[in-house]
């Protein structure tokens, strides 16, 4: 059974899914390259469910808890460009 959802890119489509998801009750984990796009796509989410609370759209208590703020992205790999040896 799924019980966990990974969803890649914080933008408008991800943002979606992972509120859906939230409010299906999975465990959802968004990350994103962009740690901006990322904390802008949890406010977000946040906003919508107050809006869905106020319009009496789900109970308080179906609200899902905030998640853990995220990690960071890993730092890119170094590039292997101009390593080789020359011919």
């Amino acid at each position: 059974m799924i019980r966990k959802i990974g969803v890649i890119g914080a933008g408008q489509m991800g943002r979606g899914i992972a509120h859906v998801c939230a409010l299906a009750g999975y465990d959802v984990t968004m990350v994103d390259i962009s740690e901006a796009q990322l904390a802008k796509a949890m406010d977000r989410i946040e906003q919508a469910l107050d809006r869905q609370v106020s319009r009496s759209e789900i109970e308080p208590a179906d609200k899902p808890a905030p998640a853990p703020a995220p990690a960071p992205p890993p730092a890119p790999a170094p590039s292997k460009k101009g390593k080789g040896k020359k011919g």
